[in-house]
């Protein structure tokens, strides 16, 4: 498989790549709040821009890591 396709960071002591937790974690947590809260404005001021933004970017942001 080409490189372009791996993700990680080759660690001395493993046989596979590693990814650091913490960061993969951190990034969900940013992007689960930002959601709740473009969620929260959709519902209580009737404003769907902000979500409709927000799926956007996502979809898209989802559709170039494959």
């Amino acid at each position: 498989m080409s490189s372009f396709f791996q993700y990680g960071e080759r660690v001395e002591g493993y046989d596979v790549l590693v990814l650091n937790e913490r960061e993969a974690r951190a990034g969900a947590g940013i992007l689960f709040v930002i959601g709740l809260l473009s969620l929260v404005n959709a519902v209580a001021l009737g404003h769907l821009i902000v979500t409709k933004v927000f799926i956007s970017f996502f979809t898209l942001r989802s559709m170039r890591e494959k």
